[in-house]
């Protein structure tokens, strides 16, 4: 009776790396190797193990373009987009084939704002590509996050609205106060002050 070795080591290198100074579109999906040259992995969940090693010659990317427009047509059109004079929300916006009702789309909003600022995101996540089109296919086509300048002013309202509830709270409670200074490596001073109180709930 032959035995299968199911632990048999993976032909795909045990290095690979996001490159950062490469300027090419297709580095968002793909990954190059210190130990093996010449080749680069797409990184694209799902792509199979004896597709994922893709040749590139001369260190071009033609071959990783052809890659993704034969193997992952979606992220290739994405991807496309963000090279041309096309953003991502005007290229999106041309498939949009039924407007969510102006409710949906405030509560959307509402909740992008809200997790932004609870989680401190920076306001830039939402020009990315992969959240634009993540919202995009999850409502069927219909919705896309809110422009930077749109969500600023929405993280404004909602900073305004809860320091207004903070300080009625605080007007109810008495204070202790704390404070401390100090001076960084580069020269600034900053001065530091803590309120503290109880509340009954």
């Amino acid at each position: 009776m032959s035995v299968v070795d199911l632990t048999a080591p993976s032909t795909i290198p045990d290095d690979l790396y996001t490159p950062s100074k490469l300027s090419s579109h297709v580095w968002q999906h793909f990954k190059l190797s210190r130990k093996v040259k010449g080749y680069a992995w797409c990184c694209v969940g799902g792509c199979p193990d004896h597709r994922r090693k893709v040749s590139r010659p001369g260190c071009n990317t033609t071959n990783l373009s052809d890659h993704l427009r034969k193997h992952h047509p979606r992220l290739a059109t994405i991807s496309d987009s963000s090279s041309s004079s096309l953003t991502i929300r005007e290229l999106l916006k041309q498939s949009t084939t039924a407007p969510c009702t102006a409710s949906f789309q405030r509560e959307l909003d509402d909740f992008i704002t809200r997790t932004i600022v609870a989680n401190c995101l920076p306001l830039s996540i939402v020009d990315s590509p992969e959240l634009i089109t993540a919202f995009h296919f999850a409502t069927n086509n219909s919705y896309l996050p809110p422009a930077r300048h749109k969500l600023t002013a929405s993280v404004d309202v909602l900073y305004q609205s809860m320091t207004d509830v903070l300080l009625a709270d605080m007007r109810d409670n008495s204070l202790s106060i704390t404070s401390d200074a100090a001076t960084l490596d580069n020269g600034l001073s900053y001065i530091t002050i803590t309120a503290h109180y109880i509340t009954a709930h």
